[in-house]
This record gives structure tokens, sequence and C-alpha cells, in this order.
């Protein structure tokens, strides 16, 4: 017996209870992650507190140099480039970085306007240097000590990108975002935008002392060797460089 007259509403009222069934299983999922998650929070607020803290006290020469670099290169524009992003629980806050690009009302050398998307020509010589070093994230110091961010964990994407990326990615909110995580340990200059949700969600299955561990002693010797970043991924496309 066919409950619908209609063969196409009977079609569109079963994509409808797959789609509950499906987002009922993923708050499942998250919820299961947050709880494995919020068993080691006590232990990583402390990491976070302590070592950002630490960080921003040995590295204040390095912080202090970068910030006047940058006004003296841009006068007329802040040192700290204020970008909204999503964290836990796809919560938005705004995260600080070094100003690393021209305005684009600037034109190029050749005299051409420059479009919004030609990052490349609007990165500065000593942004190009601040991001070769990730020196330009230093200033992330600051949203971890305010509790938005953490020193390990997904980089947070922008509200554009976040907005374009398949719900079976969500788990990477379960956590809080950090200044370096599982992708950028492994694959920093490798632009794939699916491999690094992918390892964001493996990240938030996988949190722990032990992984937080092994990505630290990872990006320090990338960090070291200075990875170039000019095609830095992005959800679902390849090539375009990151804003400031």
């Amino acid at each position: 017996m066919r409950l619908f007259a209609d063969p196409g509403l009977e079609a569109s009222m079963g994509e409808e209870a797959d789609l509950r069934t499906e987002l009922f299983l993923r708050s499942l999922e998250l919820a299961y992650l947050e709880e494995r998650a919020r068993a080691y929070a006590p232990l990583k607020m402390l990491i976070d507190f302590v070592g950002a803290f630490a960080l921003l006290v040995a590295l204040s020469p390095i912080l202090f140099v970068c910030a006047l670099l940058t006004k003296l290169e841009q006068p007329w524009e802040p040192v700290f480039f204020l970008q909204w992003r999503l964290g836990h629980r796809a919560k938005p806050f705004r995260i600080f970085k070094f100003r690393t690009m021209r305005p684009a009302r600037e034109t190029a050398s050749h005299g051409k306007p420059l479009a919004k998307e030609d990052h490349e020509y609007r990165v500065t010589k000593l942004g190009a240097f601040l991001r070769k070093y990730k020196l330009d994230e230093l200033p992330q110091l600051f949203n971890v000590l305010s509790g938005s961010m953490s020193l390990i964990g997904p980089r947070p994407l922008s509200l554009f990108d976040s907005a374009s990326i398949d719900p079976k990615y969500y788990n990477r909110y379960a956590v809080r975002p950090g200044m370096t995580g599982l992708w950028q340990s492994r694959h920093s200059s490798f632009s794939d935008g699916e491999l690094k949700l992918r390892l964001d969600c493996e990240y938030a299955e996988r949190i722990g002392f032990r992984i937080d561990v092994e990505i630290v002693l990872s990006t320090i010797p990338m960090v070291l060797r200075g990875e170039e970043r000019s095609n830095a991924a992005r959800p679902g496309r390849t090539g375009r460089d990151r804003a400031a």
C-alpha cells in the first residue's frame, strides 16, 4: 500500500527522513567527541595558559620587532589584522595576526588596480617573511590566553570557507581551534583542502596529550625550516592565498 498518492511527495518525505536520521547520528557523534575532549580539557587548558604566557614572555622581543617593522612598512595601517573565524561549536571569534598584505585599494607596480583575489601581489616583502616562518601568527597567543583558541587544534576557518565545507567534516568543531594542528605539522605547504579537513576530524577523534606532543615535535622543525605557504589549502579550493 502506498502512503502517498504523489510519488514525488513520497520521495521528498523519504529524503527528509534520511536527512533527519543523518543529522541525529552526527549530533550523537559530536556529543561523543565533545565528551572525550572534556576529559582532557582541564589539563589542556592549563597547558594552553602556561604555554601561551611563557611563549609571550620569551618571544616578546620578536613580537616587538615584528610589530615595529610592520608599522614602518605600512605606517597608515593597523599592525594587527583581525578576521572573524569559527571556533569551538562553530562559535565565531576574531583571530589576531600581524598584517602581511597591502590593502586591496592599493595598486600593483605595473600601475593596474589590484583585484581582491590577487593576493600574491598584495603580500608585502616583510609579510612574505613573516608568513614563511609563521611569525605572523604569534599574536594568536592572545587568542589562546582568552580561551577562544588552543595551542594545538584544527586551524580555524574563515566564515566564507566554513560555509562551503561538507557537513561530514563538522566534527572539527567538537574541539577548540589551535595555532597548529595535525595537518599543519604534516603538510604545511601542501594544498589539499579535503585532506586538511579529514585530518582536522582525525584530531578531534584522537584528541589527547600524546597527539598534542606529536604535533608540537613535528611543528618545531617545520617552523625552523621556514615552510612556504603561498598556496594554503582551503576547503574545496586550491591555489588561493590566505587573507592578510
